[in-house]
């Protein structure tokens, strides 16, 4: 099932560049477990490198939920993160769109970033995002579906428990970061509104099965058996995997 849907995804959008081993699908696994509950949250935490985003990106595919990351330049600011969440709430809590936000550490440029996705997770909301004159044309466009429930008393009400339906954060964040332990004690939704998948690795199993696809056209030309390659790169990662906290997308690429 997981192959038929990276075909489509790879046929309508990108190459995802991730190898289903064992480590992989349970990962996936978890991450449709948590997705496809009304608006559940994810902090993926533990080694880089290990497919998260490309994980998250097939299940939300599989989910028929919209993905959105944030895109990252050199004038990006607080200003275009603001703008950012706008379109993901414009889609959670207007258009009903079960919709993906999925931020990583690079994209946290400033401490305020975790700060608004920590309010979004706890609250459904980011208060003074919007002012008076921009929320009244967004939650007028409400106003015909408001009429036809019962549960919330106001149109804002009514706009924070779609985006707390439809909306589900991702946050990928890397343990070898040095501000990691500060990032989540100072925002507490992270650890207890959010499910966490730990992502140490891969077994050395996984590495095998990921060399031998990597080296599958070159094999042929090569005088060495297949083995004695795979399990001399396999060796090399891991001494330099202790010494200097490299990820298994480095062991992809030095393969």
């Amino acid at each position: 099932m997981v192959e038929q849907a990276m075909r489509a995804y790879e046929r309508e959008f990108k190459e995802l560049d991730i190898h289903l081993i064992d480590e992989v699908l349970d990962l996936i696994a978890y991450i449709e477990r948590t997705l496809s509950t009304p608006g559940g949250s994810l902090l993926l935490a533990g080694k880089s490198g290990v497919g998260r985003k490309a994980s998250t990106q097939l299940v939300a595919q599989l989910l028929n939920a919209t993905f959105f990351t944030p895109h990252i330049n050199r004038d990006y600011g607080m200003k275009e993160f603001k703008r950012d969440i706008k379109v993901v709430l414009q889609q959670a809590g207007v258009e009903a769109q079960k919709t993906v936000l999925f931020v990583e550490d690079h994209q946290l440029l400033q401490d305020e970033f975790l700060e608004y996705l920590n309010s979004l997770i706890s609250a459904g909301e980011v208060p003074g995002l919007y002012t008076p004159e921009e929320l009244e044309p967004i939650l007028s466009q409400l106003q015909d579906e408001m009429r036809n429930q019962y549960e919330c008393k106001t149109l804002f009400e009514f706009f924070v428990s779609r985006i707390k339906k439809n909306l589900s954060v991702v946050v990928s964040l890397d343990n070898n970061h040095p501000k990691f332990v500060t990032n989540c004690a100072q925002n507490p939704a992270l650890f207890n509104k959010c499910i966490i998948l730990w992502n140490q690795g891969w077994s050395k199993d996984s590495y095998t099965k990921v060399a031998a696809i990597e080296l599958e056209e070159v094999l042929p030309q090569l005088e060495k058996k297949q083995e004695e390659i795979i399990s001399g790169a396999i060796f090399l990662h891991t001494q330099s995997a202790q010494k200097f906290l490299i990820s298994p997308a480095k062991f992809v690429n030095f393969v």
